[in-house]
């Protein structure tokens, strides 16, 4: 072959290498391109927008969540989307107001959106609303208060719960104490319980739960003796060795002390740092072996502000305290610790 015909096919193949080289150049170029334009837009303009208060979309959502999350914690109801709306006979036929059916009584608003699961002003009048959006009357809880609404609705700031307070000597019994707290939480019922040293420390356990669950605790001697008695000095080993034995599991020393048989001790340093509880109403439950009687007992003699003694040693002491709450419950009572008794 003719060295010029070659070299000119050398040339022409090296032109073309030179092409693509540069194209794939160009390429590269363009994509680097069009990564930082990227960049800018979707990143660097985004942020500086916002920190020049450019996020106020954000901000609404963010406020609209606080908002949400304020309301969901309150006692205020919520609206909710229109009642009934897959039923379109109920639609055609609502309009702003009050509305009653098989269920209840509930409110529509004009927007069509209706109140539940708190309370809510109306007219000037305040109602409790269900989670189903039916208005609640008589008692209702809402948190540790209690308020009652008449037969319309209506909140009656005037009617306040009697109180009675549950109190349980002796403990903590191994066997039946977690039985009686169990129901307790059951009914979200705070009692008061004098505890034995010996048995405090004995059950650590048991003792932390009471205390983690808000009910009080308070001082019932080491071993159950007659502080009356005793010397001073004996009188006061036993409460201090209770109190400490206390404070050593809940971190806080009992404020209040049950003498056993209800007999003050010598006075002595450590009773005078104490409130001496005793008891408006006791049914004898430890030696009554029917949960029935002692229910009875206690139902016909309790009046308000009463405070009442049990233990918590035996089953049929523990069905009789979770029976009178029940009874007396329907009666309107509130069953609180001694201290809101004592001082309210």
């Amino acid at each position: 072959m003719d060295k010029r015909v070659l070299r000119e096919r050398m040339r022409r193949k090296k032109r073309q290498m030179m092409i693509r080289h540069y194209t794939k150049i160009g390429l590269c170029v363009i994509g680097m391109i069009l990564a930082v334009v990227f960049v800018v837009r979707g990143i660097i303009i985004p942020i500086a927008h916002h920190v020049a208060g450019g996020g106020s979309s954000d901000q609404t959502v963010q406020a609209q969540a606080d908002t949400e999350e304020v309301q969901a914690n309150s006692d205020a109801a919520v609206r909710q989307p229109l009642k009934g709306k897959s039923d379109t006979d109920k639609i055609a036929a609502m309009t702003a107001g009050w509305h009653e059916d098989a269920n209840g009584k509930w409110y529509q608003n004009t927007d069509g959106t209706y109140f539940s699961n708190g309370f809510q002003d109306i007219d000037g009048v305040t109602y409790s609303f269900d989670e189903n959006g039916y208005i609640q009357t008589g008692w209702v809880e809402k948190g540790v208060k209690d308020y009652y609404f008449n037969e319309d609705g209506s909140y009656d700031p005037s009617k306040v719960r009697p109180m009675l307070a549950l109190t349980f000597d002796d403990g903590p019994d191994p066997d039946y104490t977690e039985m009686l707290l169990d129901g307790l939480k059951k009914r979200n019922v705070k009692a008061t319980f004098f505890l034995l040293g010996k048995q405090a420390e004995a059950y650590p356990d048991i003792v932390k739960r009471m205390h983690k669950e808000g009910h009080m605790i308070g001082n019932h001697s080491y071993d159950h003796v007659n502080l009356a008695n005793l010397s001073k000095t004996d009188a006061a080993k036993q409460i201090w060795m209770t109190s400490e034995a206390i404070h050593k599991i809940t971190g806080e020393y009992p404020q209040y002390l049950r003498p056993p048989f209800g007999n003050e001790p010598p006075e002595c340093s450590c009773a005078k740092n104490m409130m001496t509880v005793l008891w408006d109403v006791d049914p004898l439950d430890w030696c009554c072996g029917s949960s029935s009687t002692v229910i009875e007992k206690v139902v016909k003699a309790v009046e308000e502000d009463d405070i009442i003694l049990l233990h918590d040693a035996s089953e049929s002491s523990v069905e009789a305290a979770l029976g009178i709450i029940d009874a007396l419950e329907k009666q309107g009572y509130e069953f609180v610790t001694v201290d809101e008794v004592i001082f309210e």
